[in-house]
């Protein structure tokens, strides 16, 4: 199931989990903060965390209506069943980005 997963969810998607699974705030604060840390396109994050709504994986308002961001279940059973190998796929990535600086 853990392979399957990692397969279906790509990275910005597992750092957008990460991040909302650490972090409280805004959906926006959020992902200024993780386009700024891992010089990732805030409007690629914005996209992915949109796919993650879609897919029942997160949840957040919009600005007519605010709803503190937060995973769902299924979110959270995600996050689970990768466990501590998600970590592992963020660190790589972060590296990744490094190198290129």
């Amino acid at each position: 199931m853990k392979q399957l997963l990692l397969r279906a969810i790509n990275k910005n998607q597992l750092l957008i989990l990460s991040q909302i699974e650490k972090d409280i705030g805004s959906i926006s604060s959020i992902l200024i903060n993780t386009s700024k840390a891992f010089n990732i396109s805030l409007s690629t994050l914005k996209f992915n965390a949109k796919v993650l709504r879609k897919l029942n994986l997160i949840e957040f308002g919009t600005v007519s209506s605010f709803k503190p961001d937060k995973l769902t279940e299924l979110g959270k059973l995600v996050i689970e069943i990768i466990g501590n190998g998600y970590e592992d796929e963020i660190d790589e990535k972060q590296i990744k980005v490094r190198e290129r600086k």
